[in-house]
């Protein structure tokens, strides 16, 4: 295969061009068959009926989180009505603009467009991206709002003018006070933006403040429903938050049995069926689990990454640590929080940073040939893989007697 070709017929296409291309084939995927199943599923049990309450049709529920992902499923239904396709219209578009989003930070990276879009590639393939762009939860929200934020951080970090760099840091502040506003996972992030400000960009340390005003805004303002329908007040806003504190406590102490441990996610020990049913022989089945070959092998490249980075100090550039840091940040952030009830899906963020480090080791091949076959075999099982799990990420009806093709181990089940 002549590479050399493929890169100059990348070339003579901007980053919009591939952009846009990229967001609507993610989004041709991603709503294919939305409508299904036509009942709410697994969390949105929770979420849907409190997204109501925005359109006057429901109690103020679901209190332990924020409101903005709920805001979003509202808005969808306000568009496309109080069914499948309301509630999770948003889900696809956000999970679909999560992939150009990391085609541009990879540009943002140094990388070529080939690079850029072979990483695009796998990451469509995750699986996890594509099990919660389908579902009106609050995950795919808070995920997209943060990535929206280490672009928004990468662009600040390769500026070179002081009022480009204020700008981004603002769009920064704003994104990850979003990615807050949906759901309190992107506390790693919002610790890791504040490190990164420190360690590598001292002399944007007066920023700070309006940063941290933008962050703050950007937080409260999807609260102003509660004030305005008059079930909150003013000073409400900050003190529901611990409020919202204890709830997460006393749930975080429950039991659940699809419920593991941080250290069982980069092996998907136990993945989380968010929809079964079956009947007269067949079934249909949402499983939450991650491309098994990205996944193992992305851990590993992950651990050879850092192995990397701490051995040889010529290995440090912006790329390895930016990766390795959004990783394993926003993945052991989990094994410090005291939350005994935890799921799979919190490795959903984490996840999505493992293209870049599967990425970033196979471009330290120094051989071109073998980088270049490596890189080829490396996507192609990536994309099989997921093709051979479709049918229980979107719930295709396959016969019952299939079932143990994709239920590889007992905790499978």
């Amino acid at each position: 295969m002549d590479f050399s070709k493929i890169h100059r017929a990348l070339e003579q296409k901007s980053d919009a061009f591939w952009a846009l291309l990229v967001f609507f084939a993610s989004f041709i995927l991603f709503f294919w068959d939305i409508g299904h199943p036509r009942s709410i599923y697994y969390d949105e049990t929770h979420y849907v009926p409190a997204a109501r309450y925005f359109l006057g049709l429901g109690p103020l529920a679901n209190l332990e989180h924020p409101p903005l992902g709920k805001i979003l499923i509202a808005a969808g239904m306000f568009l496309f009505g109080d069914g499948p396709v309301g509630w999770r219209f948003f889900s696809v578009l956000t999970g679909a603009l999560i992939v150009p989003i990391v085609f541009l930070a990879s540009r943002k990276f140094g990388w070529s467009r080939l690079w850029s879009l072979w990483v695009c590639l796998a990451l469509a393939a995750n699986q996890m991206l594509f099990v919660q762009a389908r579902i009106a939860t609050l995950d795919i929200y808070f995920v997209f709002f943060s990535i929206l934020s280490v672009y928004a951080y990468l662009r600040a970090f390769r500026a070179s003018h002081a009022l480009t760099v204020r700008r981004e840091l603002w769009v920064t502040g704003a994104a990850l006070g979003l990615a807050m506003a949906c759901k309190w996972s992107a506390l790693p992030l919002v610790l890791l933006a504040l490190v990164g400000q420190f360690a590598f960009r001292r002399a944007t340390l007066r920023f700070i403040p309006q940063v941290m005003l933008a962050f703050s805004v950007a937080y409260l303002l999807p609260f102003a429903p509660y004030v305005l329908k008059g079930d909150w007040t003013v000073p409400d806003l900050v003190l529901r938050q611990f409020d919202a504190l204890a709830l997460q406590q006393q749930v975080g102490g429950k039991t659940h049995g699809y419920m593991s441990a941080w250290w069982e996610w980069p092996l998907m020990n136990r993945p989380t069926w968010y929809f079964f049913e079956s009947a007269d022989g067949y079934f249909r089945g949402i499983l939450s689990l991650g491309n098994p070959f990205l996944f193992w092998t992305g851990f590993v490249l992950a651990v050879g990454l850092l192995v990397r980075l701490a051995m040889s100090r010529a290995a440090r550039t912006l790329p390895a640590v930016a990766v390795s840091a959004l990783y394993w940040v926003n993945f052991l952030f989990w094994a410090f929080t005291a939350r005994k009830l935890m799921f799979f899906y919190y490795y959903f963020l984490p996840s999505l940073f493992l293209p870049w480090a599967a990425a970033e080791c196979i471009r330290a091949v120094r051989d071109p040939l073998s980088r270049r076959g490596l890189a080829l075999g490396y996507l192609l099982l990536t994309v099989l893989v997921f093709i051979y799990f479709y049918p229980v990420l979107a719930g295709v009806r396959e016969p019952l007697s299939r079932f143990g093709f994709w239920a590889w181990f007992r905790r499978w089940v």
